[in-house]
Parts: C-alpha cells; sequence; structure tokens
C-alpha cells in the first residue's frame, strides 16, 4: 500500500516538474566569421533555437547561411555585422545592439523581432541596424 501511494507521489512531482516552462539557455558564438549553421560554431554544441539567448561576442561575424533563430539576442560593440541574404529571427523580448549590423539587399536577407508582449520589443545598445532594399 505504500508503496503505491509513493509512486503516485512520484508521478504527481514528475508531471508537476514537466509543466514548468524551461529556462532560456545562452548559446555564445565562438566561430569569429563562420557558418551559423554550423554546431561546433555555438558554445552548446548546437544550433541555437527559439528557446536560447543568442550573443555574438566582439570581433565577430557570423554568416548566416541558414535561417537564424533565437529568444534574445545581444551583439558586442564594435561588430559590423551584414546579412545579406538569410533571415534573422528574434522570438523574445530583448536585442541589445550596441555595433553595426545591416540586412539585404536581395529580398531573402531580413530581420524578423517576433516579441512576446503585445509585439514590443526594445532594440538597446545605441547601435545601427540597417535594412537595404533589392538593387
Amino acid at each position: 500500500m505504500r508503496a503505491l501511494y509513493f509512486l503516485k507521489m512520484i508521478a504527481a512531482v514528475l508531471f508537476c516538474m514537466a509543466s514548468l516552462p524551461a529556462l532560456a539557455q545562452t548559446d555564445t558564438w565562438l566561430g569569429g566569421t563562420g557558418m551559423w549553421s554550423q554546431m561546433a560554431n555555438w558554445s552548446l554544441d548546437a544550433v541555437p533555437g527559439q528557446g536560447n539567448d543568442c550573443v555574438i561576442p566582439a570581433n565577430s561575424a557570423p554568416n548566416v547561411d541558414i535561417n537564424g533563430i533565437c529568444r534574445n539576442l545581444t551583439i558586442a560593440a564594435g561588430n559590423v555585422w551584414p546579412i545579406p541574404t538569410s533571415l534573422l529571427i528574434v522570438y523574445g523580448p530583448s536585442v541589445v545592439n550596441p555595433a553595426s549590423v545591416s540586412f539585404g539587399p536581395s529580398f531573402k536577407g531580413g530581420l524578423s523581432i517576433g516579441g512576446t508582449t503585445g509585439l514590443t520589443v526594445p532594440l538597446t545598445g545605441g547601435g545601427t541596424i540597417t535594412l537595404l532594399g533589392p538593387t
């Protein structure tokens, strides 16, 4: 009887833990000017996803060769990061950019900021984001 009670309690605890939201993990870029799609270029040994906070450190300009996805995006000061042909999708509530980022000029390059609170996402850091139209 006690064993059955114990098993029910364990099942209840596991059920409650499974329903907790997962905390975002920070995935820091290690690859200099390498390809975004290469797992070895990221600190978590995985290409970031919607639940990852992405950090692009100084002297880095990832080649976004696939559509890049992250929760929040932080770019270090002094970076000049052109993203000519892919889409960078930020799902979270924060983009920190004291750097210079440009998207385009093809129709494929762009920035999508989804946000989680009424589609309001603060862009902080004093950097520039340039969206270039087709040439």
